[in-house]
């Protein structure tokens, strides 16, 4: 990600983090007064924010994309979609046994061509959001503030980029707390294999269809 002026980093970062980090931290276990998935509308608020993170993407963060080629790209969006899918299984395995840890969400499945078409709408924007915030410019944007800061210890200088790793998935795991606390750990992990397939491929778009894809299966499967 590109380096600007500092003053400038610093306020933008300070914006996000106020304005798109922190509000989901504040939503404990079962304070959705509805499941989010039991009314399936165009998700216009869920868009604009994809939308406006896209125009961020391209304006301001201007990373630099790995070339890919088609058959890599699609391997490995599978291979994170399976990890994330076998990941999740087990942890659906585990609220048989701890289901009193779980938020009572009730999820209904879309009934009809246009409830499925906001269902794609709702979990498209959803990963480009997340993927775009959680993934890339917040743990890039942590590790180049730290990088500001001059020490002459590289050992110091990686545990900043520990703190900043550990505080993305930190705040991502949180923000599902409004699903129960099993899934908090379930999204700490899936943070985990996202951020790393990421630093890989370095395309983020690898894991925008893998997060897609893994969000719309799992609604029909589980």
């Amino acid at each position: 990600m590109k380096k600007h002026l500092f003053i400038v980093d610093f306020l933008i970062f300070l914006l996000i983090t106020i304005f798109f980090i922190l509000p989901p931290l504040f939503l404990g276990a079962g304070n959705y007064e509805t499941s989010p998935f039991t009314s399936w509308k165009m998700p216009l608020g869920q868009i604009i924010l994809s939308l406006f993170f896209l125009l961020f993407y391209f304006f301001y963060i201007k990373e630099e994309i790995a070339q890919t080629k088609a058959y890599l790209f699609v391997f490995n969006s599978l291979f994170v979609f399976s990890s994330l899918f076998f990941i999740s299984l087990i942890f659906q395995i585990i609220s048989i046994f701890f289901q009193s840890g779980q938020a009572s969400l009730a999820v209904q499945k879309p009934q009809g061509p246009f409830e499925l078409i906001n269902c794609i709408f709702l979990f498209l924007s959803g990963a480009v959001y997340e993927e775009l915030l959680y993934r890339l410019y917040f743990p890039h944007s942590l590790i180049l503030l730290f990088s500001r800061i001059k020490v002459k210890k590289e050992k110091l200088a990686l545990i900043f980029i520990i703190l900043a790793e550990s505080l993305s998935a930190l705040v991502f795991s949180l923000a599902h707390l409004y699903e129960g606390y099993l899934s908090v750990f379930n999204a700490f992990i899936a943070h985990l294999i996202l951020r790393y397939a990421y630093k890989k491929t370095h395309n983020i778009w690898c894991n925008i269809s893998a997060h897609f894809l893994y969000n719309l299966l799992v609604l029909f499967i589980f």
